[in-house]
């Protein structure tokens, strides 16, 4: 098993892969990411990162995995540069 801190709320967790959060802190984060989103539906990572103040290295570890896909998935706009995607 490999334990270690979460990076926001210092709980001790068994981290598997992805960013060093815990459950509750991943839920937490990935609530303001799906909020912002939502309200912003055309912003990119890294405007997203600057307004919400989530590390862009915990957004492109979402985005790697493919979490933000559903929440984008009627638009076709690229979540890191904003550019339009041909499809």
């Amino acid at each position: 098993m490999n334990f270690c801190n979460c990076m926001r709320c210092s709980r001790i967790f068994n981290h598997v892969s992805g960013p060093t959060l815990c459950r509750e802190c991943d839920k937490y984060i990935f609530d303001i990411i799906k909020e912002y989103l939502e309200n912003n539906p055309s912003s990119t990572a890294i405007k997203m990162s600057e307004e919400t103040k989530i590390p862009i290295k915990i957004i492109r570890q979402y985005i790697k995995d493919q979490r933000l896909m559903e929440i984008r998935k009627e638009l076709n706009t690229c979540i890191l540069c904003g550019e339009i995607i041909d499809q």
